[in-house]
């Protein structure tokens, strides 16, 4: 209905546009599974924006989002590049700001999909937007796929500073179990661990009471650091509350 409508001659609203775009993204998701179906989705997609730049139309944050979305979706990665550099279109062109949300989209499509320069280059973008705790996620992730892992602390302590003495409830971002699990990731996967006094301290500091896989984390990380006692601790009370302790951990916590 929509192709028919501009072939006939009518131009296309930013609204019109931003309703076909969900509808496009709302496909995209239902029927993923089926490569043809997900080929053309994209180039509709793809279509419709070019639409946007032909009739000079300014495209909704709405109508950006569900753009990464479709190209997220697609599964390729040349279509993640198409994504950012529609974003980098509405901040400069359309000289719009980007939320929270459509960097946290933006960032998790492009790491999903290998394109950890391009994110970190994102990154560098987000001066004036307000950090949310699915975006400083998004962030840290970005820093864990860089060159320099580690770089996601100092991005963790430039944004949650302990020199912050709020209370709780006045702290306008907080960190999640996530952003612990994030920071654990980081220790394991460049094998140093001496920020894990520093994640212990800031889930007390932040009130975060583990989950399962997150106090197997700490628990391995212990086990690592060669700190038994205090695994063993973390073993008891982990069992003491049913919280299930992988197997490995448990045959090396018992040589």
């Amino acid at each position: 209905m929509y192709r028919y409508m501009v072939d006939s001659g009518t131009d296309p609203t930013a609204r019109v546009v931003q309703y076909v775009m969900g509808l496009l993204e709302r496909s995209a998701a239902v029927h993923g599974g089926d490569p043809a179906h997900r080929l053309r989705t994209e180039a509709k997609a793809h279509s419709l924006m070019l639409d946007v730049d032909r009739h000079h139309l300014t495209p909704s944050e709405f109508t950006v989002n569900s753009y990464i979305g479709v190209c997220d979706a697609s599964g390729g990665s040349g279509s993640m590049h198409l994504a950012a550099a529609r974003v980098a279109d509405y901040l400069s062109r359309h000289e719009r700001q980007g939320s929270p949300g459509l960097y946290t989209r933006l960032l998790g499509g492009l790491l999903r999909h290998g394109h950890h320069a391009e994110a970190l280059a994102t990154v560098t973008t987000l001066q004036h937007t307000p950090l949310t705790n699915h975006l400083l996620n998004a962030v840290l992730q970005t820093a864990r796929h860089s060159r320099d892992p580690s770089a996601a602390f100092a991005m963790y302590r430039a944004v949650l500073p302990a020199s912050d003495r709020r209370a709780l409830s006045d702290r306008p971002l907080r960190p999640s179990l996530h952003t612990m699990s994030i920071l654990l990731e980081v220790m394991r996967e460049t094998n140093d661990f001496a920020e894990l006094d520093f994640v212990l301290r800031e889930m007390k500091r932040y009130r975060l009471k583990g989950n399962g896989v997150l106090l197997n984390k700490i628990l391995s990380a212990l086990l690592v650091c060669e700190r038994r006692r205090e695994a063993q601790l973390l073993r008891t009370q982990m069992e003491a509350k049913h919280v299930v302790v992988f197997d490995e951990l448990k045959r090396a916590l018992d040589t």
